[in-house]
C-alpha cells in the first residue's frame, strides 16, 4: 500500500530514494579515491591491505605492551576483548565514529582514564593502550613506533573493521 505522505510515497521508491541510493554511492566512490590518494604515505595499514597512510603507525611491540597495560588498567570496564562491561566497548563503528581519530581517543584516555584515577598513566602506557585498541580496530603494525606527538597530532579518521 502506497503511503499517502508525499515525502513518503517519494522514499518509496521514487526521486527521494534514488538520490539517497546516488548519495550512498557517490560517498564510498569518494572515500575509494581517499583512500588510493593517501595510500602511500607510509602509515598504519587496515586489514586487508588498504592503507589510510596517515593514521599514526604503530609496532607489534607497542600493541603486544598496550594489551597489558589495557589488561591491568582498563579492562575491568571495558571487558577482557573490549567488549565493554561498566565502560562502553572500545571496537566497532560506534567506538571509531566516536572518538574518529587518534588524537582523539589519545587526548580522552590520557586525560580522563582510568575511571576511577584519570590521567595518572605515564605517556608511553597511554600510547601503547591506544596502538592496542588501534590494533584490534583493524588498523595493522607497522615499522614505525607511535609517539604521543604523532599520535596527538592525527586528524585522519579511524577506519577499520572493528572485529
Amino acid at each position: 500500500m502506497m503511503s499517502s505522505c508525499s515525502p513518503c510515497r517519494r522514499s518509496e521508491g521514487g526521486k527521494a530514494a534514488g538520490l539517497a541510493s546516488d548519495l550512498d554511492l557517490t560517498k564510498t566512490a569518494l572515500q575509494g579515491l581517499l583512500m588510493v590518494a593517501i595510500g602511500a604515505s607510509g602509515g598504519g595499514a587496515l586489514a586487508g591491505g588498504a592503507s589510510p597512510a596517515t593514521v599514526p603507525s604503530f609496532t607489534a611491540a607497542q600493541a603486544e605492551d598496550g594489551a597489558a597495560a589495557y589488561e591491568n588498567d582498563c579492562a575491568q570496564c571495558h571487558g577482557a576483548n573490549l567488549e565493554g562491561y561498566t565502560g562502553p566497548a572500545l571496537t566497532g563503528p560506534q567506538f571509531t565514529q566516536t572518538f574518529g581519530s587518534a588524537s582523539a581517543l589519545l587526548g580522552f584516555v590520557s586525560t580522563n582514564m582510568p575511571y576511577d584515577a584519570p590521567g595518572s598513566l605515564s605517556h608511553a602506557d597511554y600510547v601503547a593502550i591506544v596502538a592496542f585498541i588501534l590494533s584490534r580496530n583493524g588498523l595493522a603494525a607497522g615499522k614505525t613506533a607511535l609517539t604521543y606527538n604523532a599520535a596527538m597530532g592525527s586528524k585522519t579518521p579511524l577506519w577499520g573493521s572493528g572485529k
